[in-house]
């Protein structure tokens, strides 16, 4: 069977598709979660225990605890963030 350059080019498309498509499943699969927890668009959520079996994501982590922002702008429009500046006693950076 011969594979032409073209055909290698499907292939690594493909591949790139894939690769490139993992994080958005994650994040819909996450955002999907935190619906079912009772969370809404444009809220902050924080898992507050490390991942387990149960998790369904696709590349979870289990050393982690996850908080992540889930925003939809589509009817609130732009969205500025504020953090407040950490205190050196409080911040794991030094």
């Amino acid at each position: 069977m011969d594979v032409t350059v073209h055909d290698k080019s499907v292939a690594r498309r493909a591949v790139e598709a894939v690769i490139w498509g993992i994080p958005y499943v994650n994040y819909r699969l996450m955002a999907a979660a935190a619906e079912e927890a009772g969370a809404s668009a444009n809220q902050i959520v924080f898992w507050s225990r490390l991942f387990d079996w149960r998790n369904q994501t696709l590349t979870p982590n289990p050393d982690v605890v996850y908080l992540m922002p889930f925003i939809d702008t589509t009817t609130t429009g732009p969205m500025v963030w504020r953090f407040p500046q950490p205190s050196a006693a409080r911040s794991t950076v030094r």
